[in-house]
């Protein structure tokens, strides 16, 4: 009686292995197919801003992502593929088993295959926040409405709110991504943010300062009265105030030391200008009703940029729109240790072909509705290299999973980028 009971308990336990090695299998398959997905998804989204010529770095997030979503072996390899359009997964890792039998002896190798794909051609960076660690790095509250449509806004910030749109603020754009998460139901945002995005490198940071000489002015002040101002260095600043009407000639305007000021229904137009911002207290802000028209200079050190910080001016200075006639702002905002504050009741930028923001942090308070259109070949500005059309391709979506397509030899963009072992 006892062996056959010994008989009936191993059978038991022989079942029970194959049970347990069978499950063990299925929840292997499931994780690496999600590590995949979100290994190719991730990937495409790198493409998409990197473009196709840096295959190494969209390789390079592909893995990162295979390891922080399956922890153990595995093999990976990533192709860029379809004239630059596609990323492709493929991952192998040894069989999860632990009981000897038949399960364990036919296990072969866990595979996973996924395949995501960059939509259409018309996306592009419009905003990139580039604070790393903050809260609410990029943030949206009351009635506050950012308006992107036709491109993709970004926020660096990895905390867990780095990107945040609250009470009844609106987020719209072609693509959403945070490198961290997100703070905010869904009607603030459209469409739905995709976290955990990998950082974006300062697309400008190499771009050369314009030459900043001695002082050409002094603590300009222009007030009650028609004038047309001169590029040059304006030293302790220059303030346009009182109903002023001001004409800014083409060329290079260095605030130093000092602020830009336009406020109390004062007009300021200007074509082909841009402001450099360097040394203390060297900010700019917009208030009241003041009036602004101005574009970017379409050649020299400045082209493409509207307003430029000095890198080594101090972090943390506010630059700040107020007024409810700042809505013809064309060029690119670039302030790598400013935050830009948009406090306004009405529009802002929507009147510009197209207006491009790359700063330490940005905060629309109360009611304002900034408008970054992609109009970019209706005006004679250049869109600086790394942001705009040059910095994407499209949205993303994931295509095919499961096991890889037979292999087609005629097909020249299916390079192999990376087929190491991955520990």
């Amino acid at each position: 009686m006892a062996v056959y009971a010994m008989i009936g308990f191993a059978g038991f336990g022989f079942i029970s292995g194959g049970i347990v090695d069978y499950s063990s299998l299925i929840n292997q398959n499931r994780a690496l197919q999600e590590a995949a997905d979100a290994a190719a998804v991730s990937a495409a989204q790198e493409l998409m801003l990197v473009g196709a010529s840096s295959r190494e770095r969209v390789a390079a997030i592909a893995k990162s992502y295979v390891a922080a979503n399956y922890p153990d072996k595995v093999e990976t390899d990533v192709k860029v593929t379809d004239g630059g359009k596609v990323v492709e997964v493929s991952l192998k890792a040894p069989p999860k088993v632990y009981f000897a039998g038949p399960v364990a002896q036919n296990a072969g190798a866990v595979n996973a295959f996924a395949r995501a794909e960059l939509l259409g051609d018309s996306a592009n960076v419009c905003v990139i926040t580039l604070e790393t660690d903050h809260k609410a790095a990029f943030s949206l509250d009351s009635n506050a409405t950012l308006h992107a449509p036709d491109c993709a806004v970004y926020s660096n910030s990895s905390h867990a709110k780095g990107l945040s749109s609250l009470s009844n603020a609106e987020l719209v754009a072609n693509m959403i991504c945070s490198a961290g998460g997100k703070e905010g139901s869904g009607k603030n945002f459209s469409p739905a943010p995709t976290t955990d995005c990998p950082p974006i490198p300062d697309p400008l940071a190499g771009r050369a300062p314009p030459p900043v000489g001695s002082c050409d002015y002094t603590k300009v002040q222009v007030k009650d009265t028609v004038k047309t101002l001169l590029p040059g260095v304006y030293c302790g600043g220059l303030e346009i105030d009182r109903n002023a009407l001001v004409t800014l000639l083409p060329g290079i305007y260095v605030i130093k030391d000092g602020p830009l000021k336009v406020d109390s229904n004062a007009v300021v137009v200007g074509v082909h200008v841009g402001f450099y911002f360097t040394g203390k207290d060297a900010t700019f802000s917009f208030q009241s009703n003041a009036d602004i028209s101005i574009t970017a200079p379409k050649i020299g050190p400045m082209a493409g940029m509207l307003f430029q910080e000095n890198p080594a001016n101090p972090v943390g200075k506010s630059f700040s729109i107020t007024s409810n006639n700042a809505r013809y702002l064309v060029g690119t905002i670039y302030l790598p240790n400013g935050k830009l504050v948009i406090d306004s009741d009405q529009s802002v930028a929507d009147k510009s072909e197209f207006t491009v923001v790359v700063v330490r942090k940005l905060e629309l308070k109360s009611g304002p509705r900034l408008v970054l259109n992609t109009d970019y070949g209706l005006i004679d500005v250049p869109v600086p290299a790394g942001v705009g059309p040059s910095a994407s391709k499209s949205a993303v979506r994931l295509v095919g999973v499961g096991m890889p397509p037979p292999a087609d030899d005629d097909d020249d963009d299916d390079d192999d980028d990376d087929d190491d072992d991955d520990d």
